[in-house]
């Protein structure tokens, strides 16, 4: 449990084993909480370790009520992390509250954080009874110092300071500062935290002393960017109001801009995509006013993020083709290569693959040119990327496993989990579903430990995919829906419409057709609305496999030719095959038995040039047992 937690939450645990002794011969409920798996488990070792706690499995979602047959007077402990039934053992929990004190049950319920969330929410007079109720952070991710030491450019810029510092002359502050800086930015910029606080706090402390207030407000900037990339998003608006006042105060309108700026990207992560807006429009018009063309360009790539986010990709590409122009004015490669990569995330999503791939390949040639590590594995898991969407499994494998080994080598957590989640969806590609979990859960487990949402979102639909193959239709809409309820917290609008054909999908497998129906159209409706051609083709294909089930056949035609003809449009090979193999299904159940041979053909032959093997397969074997029954009726 050490490498876990935190000293302080060690004594926590003291405390629960004093409620413990205490309430030997009473009733007792306490309620823990977990943000990561491998620590509820810990948590639950802990405790069965102890005497008297023993581990009771529920049967049902009525936990309180099996338990009033129990004779042993042990104190039970539930583990419900992540349990599928979730919401309905805590609408049990709320309403059977007085079982607790009335059959005397002593008892221990672990919850992931969601989960003991809700339970505040919506069993209130249940949780209110319990006084009782710890949470606890798994921390044994968390980088120790050493780590520093396999970023040789980091322990340089260390080295360089310590040696100043210990000089037998006087230190100029100035000197001291720009050092401590470049220690500040590149720390923070491969996310070792503990070094990037540690170096801030002694600037800081530099820059009051000798009333260094540009300087000062700029580490509170910085800091302010620690903080929101650690999802301390309300401490990030702090340290940015104090550093606004200050640049106010010696009216530094650079300053200002920047400040402005860095709200708006604080605004943009919790979802307030309009007061980010707002505020990138006023840093931008100081910017302007002082012919800041480095802030310039830097708040029109912002500009550009917050468009895609809302769906405008036309006002996204305007800001990007701006920035662009005058990055490359100013000279500025690290930025000019990061908006060739937003205007390929761009192209990606409209699923013009090529050009995407362009401006993937021409943004890392940059990075490369300017030793970006952080840049280079970006740019490679976004190629890797397109090239498992053209199915070519071994060429974005060799391209995820790349850019993985650069983002270990810098400590780069978010990109870490990133591509575990790639790597795990070529194994989910290729049907290796254990393996596919294993990653994502490595991945899941990252993004929980330092509050990424939108990662986060991400690989739990990724986990939701992999039940649905499996055939775990509720524990897949389990999932689904949970990344939509993320996504719409954090107002993700391609992602909300993929969440949403997700759900969809589900309901078609379950034969509920009446929902898939109404999920799916709600889907065609926002693709069409953010102009998503894939997603426009994904949503009328899987229309037209519900009408398909409904034997609504010239309707399910209907759709399925749509979505063929824009997966054409957009090179979208995989959607080709999968639509000309469903129109075959359609002529098979039709009984146009030619007609769905010439289909299913051209569609085997997709899925042999793009390795899907269980496609393949899957269709070769439909196609002898067709030429069989066409046979038999000869």
């Amino acid at each position: 449990m050490k490498s876990f937690l935190t000293s302080e939450e060690h004594l926590n645990f003291k405390r629960i084993e004093k409620i413990l002794e205490l309430r030997k011969e009473s009733s007792a409920l306490i309620l823990l909480g977990s943000n990561t798996l491998e620590l509820s488990k810990e948590i639950e070792k802990y405790f069965l370790e102890k005497e008297n706690i023993i581990k009771y499995i529920p049967e049902s979602t009525n936990v309180l009520y099996e338990l009033t047959s129990s004779k042993n007077s042990d104190f039970k402990l539930i583990n419900l992390y992540e349990n599928k039934d979730i919401n309905s053992i805590i609408k049990n929990l709320q309403f059977y509250r007085d079982f607790i004190p009335e059959h005397n049950l002593k008892l221990i319920f672990i919850f992931d954080y969601e989960g003991l969330e809700k339970l505040k929410e919506e069993a209130f007079d249940f949780f209110s009874t319990n006084s009782f109720s710890f949470q606890f952070t798994d921390h044994s991710y968390n980088y120790e110092k050493k780590d520093f030491e396999k970023n040789s450019k980091l322990k340089e810029l260390i080295t360089k300071y310590n040696a100043y510092i210990t000089l037998s002359i006087k230190q100029e502050p100035k000197i001291t500062l720009d050092l401590l800086f470049s220690i500040i930015n590149e720390a923070s910029n491969i996310q070792i935290f503990e070094y990037a606080i540690e170096y801030s706090n002694i600037a800081l402390e530099l820059a009051r002393k000798y009333k260094h207030k540009s300087e000062e407000a700029t580490l509170l900037i910085n800091l302010s960017d620690i903080l929101r990339d650690k999802g301390e998003i309300k401490n990030s608006f702090k340290k940015i109001e104090k550093a606004l006042d200050i640049f106010i105060k010696i009216d530094y309108k650079k300053g200002i801009a920047k400040a402005l700026s860095q709200k708006a990207i604080n605004y943009s992560v919790i979802g307030k995509l309009n007061l980010s807006i707002k505020y990138l429009n006023e840093a931008l018009e100081i910017n302007k006013k002082i012919n800041n063309k480095n802030g310039i360009a830097n708040d029109l790539n912002t500009l550009g993020l917050v468009f895609d986010d809302l769906g405008e990709s036309e006002k996204a590409i305007k800001c990007y083709e701006e920035a662009l122009l005058i990055s490359k004015e100013v000279n500025n490669l690290r930025l000019e290569a990061g908006v060739l990569g937003n205007l390929g995330l761009i192209s990606e999503k409209k699923s013009n693959y090529n050009e995407a791939l362009e401006y993937y390949k021409k943004a890392l040639e940059i990075n490369k040119k300017i030793l970006n590590s952080y840049g280079i594995s970006i740019q490679l898991g976004n190629i890797g990327n397109i090239y498992r969407t053209k199915g070519d499994f071994d060429t974005a494998l060799k391209y995820y496993e790349e850019a993985l080994e650069i983002t270990i080598n810098i400590d780069y957590k978010i990109g870490i989990s990133i591509h575990f989640g790639n790597i795990g969806n070529i194994f989910s590609d290729k049907s290796e579903f254990d393996k596919a979990l294993e990653y994502y859960e490595k991945a899941k487990n990252i993004n929980k430990k330092i509050n990424n949402k939108e990662g986060l979102s991400n690989i739990i639909s990724n986990i939701g995919n992999i039940y649905l193959q499996k055939g775990n239709f509720d524990l897949a809409l389990n999932c689904y829906k949970k990344a939509l309820k993320i996504n719409e917290e954090i107002k993700l609008n391609h992602s909300i419409v993929s969440n949403l054909g997700d759900i969809g999908n589900v309901y078609l497998f379950k034969k509920d057709y009446k929902n898939a129906l109404i999920y799916l159209e709600k889907t065609l409706k926002l693709s069409k609305k953010y102009n998503l051609k894939k997603d426009i083709s994904l949503s009328l294909g899987r229309l037209g496999l519900v009408y398909n089930k409904k034997k609504e056949y010239e309707k399910s035609f209907e759709y399925l030719n749509v979505s063929l003809k824009i997966e054409k449009e957009i090179g979208f090979i995989h959607g080709i095959a999968k639509t000309l193999s469903n129109i075959g299904y359609n002529y098979v159940d039709m009984g146009k038995k030619e007609l769905a041979k010439k289909y299913l053909k051209e569609a085997l032959l997709i899925f042999n040039e793009i390795n899907d093997i269980n496609n393949y397969e899957k269709i070769n074997k439909d196609l002898k047992e067709l030429n069989w029954k066409i046979n038999l009726l000869q």
